[in-house]
């Protein structure tokens, strides 16, 4: 006798197909054993079973688990990040959040490649690729682009670029269905249904949905810095950097890949210094060694994403700052000894974003 209790019914053959109006419920399964022949037109039926079913959702914690480390006091942080090579173009990348980042797979089969993201009403115009949820008719959620959403930067930035109009996003909700991979991308189902079934309207009714929750929103440099070491030492923001005899600001050296002495950038826990010698340098303008990005002077040509603009600049009449020597390091001119100016660098990375930093040097 088979044991009813681990009977495996097979879904989607062709014999068994998904009903038009499936959705989660309980339901009364009547299982019943006939006898029949291979000539027999009028079965006896031997026994009927009633089997008392609950068709039920898992829930989203079962499928995904927070990604910790992208989350900060119970915020997603959404990191923008520069996309689409730049080549000779500068600053005409696209401005993405990866909201895939945000949660893992806590089982097998859980991809996040399936999740789609909904936005509260408020925060859909800072974006410029959402689609509809399912058969909603609002276009407020990313959907099929693998947790990529992208960002409307005449909206989502100020006039000068140089600050976010969206600092968060409120409520937040993560979700798929349990039969998100039911059509491939060629159209062709997985599954079989019955007759005029519409399978967004079944995908909706096997939906599992995540708590709404919050992102920061964060440039990609936010959170750069001008650094100034003497023998391992960080000085002060606010400590004039003294230039040597020549007007030169030295550049950053470091002991054990742990910065030492002079001028630097840093992001992350990352440093660069600020000096340019060729591209691939580790720790020096050029490479991709400040989290992830590379320094470029305004001569550099070839724009990748991931590539930032360097721009110092001096607004004191008959002070200069400048690109100088072998290696190129940054050198001010037209300072007498004593005399101290302030020396404004702005970042640029590859959407345009600008990451005005300042520094009191003195001669």
């Amino acid at each position: 006798m088979v044991d009813f209790a681990t009977i495996t019914l097979p879904v989607g053959t062709e014999a068994l197909k998904i009903a038009k109006d499936a959705k989660p419920g309980k339901y009364v399964l009547y299982l019943v054993a006939k006898d029949l022949g291979s000539t027999d037109t009028q079965a006896n039926e031997l026994f009927r079973i009633k089997l008392n079913v609950e068709v039920a959702l898992p829930a989203f914690t079962d499928l995904y688990n927070k990604v910790d480390a992208n989350w900060s006091d119970g915020k997603f942080v959404a990191r923008i990040t520069p996309s689409g090579t730049s080549t000779t173009t500068k600053f005409n990348t696209s401005a993405i959040l990866t909201m895939s980042s945000a949660y893992g797979p806590a089982v097998t089969n859980a991809e996040t490649s399936r999740l789609s993201y909904l936005f509260s009403d408020n925060d859909c115009k800072y974006f410029s690729d959402l689609k509809s949820a399912y058969n909603d008719d609002k276009l407020n959620a990313v959907v099929n682009t693998n947790g990529i959403a992208t960002l409307n930067k005449g909206v989502a930035y100020n006039g000068s670029k140089t600050a976010l109009n969206v600092k968060e996003l409120k409520d937040i909700v993560a979700y798929t269905s349990v039969f998100a991979g039911m059509v491939d991308k060629t159209g062709h189902s997985n599954y079989k249904f019955e007759y005029g079934t519409d399978v967004e309207a079944i995908q909706e009714a096997f939906t599992v949905t995540s708590a709404p929750y919050n992102a920061q929103v964060k440039a990609a440099l936010q959170g750069v810095t001008l650094v100034n070491y003497a023998n391992g030492t960080l000085k002060p923001a606010n400590e004039p950097i003294q230039l040597t005899n020549d007007g030169y600001m030295s550049a950053l050296t470091f002991s054990n890949g742990k910065p030492n002495t002079g001028f630097g950038f840093a992001l992350n826990g990352s440093y660069v210094s600020a000096k340019y010698t060729e591209p691939g340098v580790a720790n020096e303008l050029g490479s991709y060694s400040l989290d992830g990005y590379a320094l470029w002077s305004s001569a550099y040509t070839d724009w990748q994403d991931k590539d930032v603009q360097v721009i110092p600049a001096v607004e004191q009449a008959g002070v200069n700052v400048k690109l100088d020597g072998t290696p190129q390091q940054y050198q001010v001119t037209g300072l007498a000894t004593g005399e101290s100016t302030t020396v404004t660098f702005t970042l640029t990375d590859q959407t345009g974003f600008n990451y005005p930093l300042t520094v009191t040097v003195v001669k």
